[in-house]
């Protein structure tokens, strides 16, 4: 009989010994990989080591769409930009002057239960950008999509985003002006 017991208490202790080395990786493990995201998801953003990355994407055009701003920000305090290229080289950014650039931008959003459409938008030189990062978990599966249009007078461009996107335009709400119009 004891030995019997002494068998089931052994099964059990080998099974959770086994369920414990295998469902928990080690510490180095862990950190590995924490570490290989971090760094892929930094390396997507055109910002600078000295701002924080409200919002960046990779194009299907292999370029880089990011919004970036002063590591403190307010309505009054600090700057946003808007920046385009590739890494190491930024190719378009807005706007130029960063004293008051939070003005210069104009925020939406359309919520209801399981959507979010954010849109960030900006006028330089008579062209309308949008930026748009949208989730609509009502789909199924659900539908996660960033793009950025572009309107000159009567030519539209839209620019899509690969996913995921980093970052969120909701921390602009209540930073940016609203877009009473959207």
């Amino acid at each position: 009989m004891n030995k019997i017991l002494n068998l089931k208490i052994s099964a059990v202790l080998l099974g959770l010994t086994f369920v414990t080395v295998f469902s928990l990786p080690p510490e180095n493990v862990s950190a590995q990989k924490k570490s290989k995201t971090t760094a892929g998801v930094k390396s997507k953003s055109l910002c600078q080591t000295n701002e924080q990355t409200i919002w960046s994407c990779a194009t299907t055009k292999n370029k880089v769409a990011s919004v970036c701003a002063s590591k403190e920000l307010t309505e009054d305090k600090g700057f946003v930009q808007y920046r385009f290229g590739v890494l190491g080289k930024v190719e378009f950014e807005f706007p130029k002057d960063r004293a008051g650039s939070q003005k210069a931008f104009k925020y939406s959003r359309y919520t209801r239960p399981l959507v979010t459409m954010l849109t960030l938008s900006f006028e330089n030189s008579g062209v309308v950008y949008e930026i748009h990062d949208d989730d609509n978990s009502e789909e199924k599966p659900p539908i996660r999509a960033a793009s950025i249009d572009i309107k000159d007078g009567a030519k539209e461009s839209s620019v899509e985003c690969k996913q995921p996107s980093l970052g969120s335009l909701m921390k602009l709400e209540d930073l940016v002006p609203r877009d009473e119009e959207n």
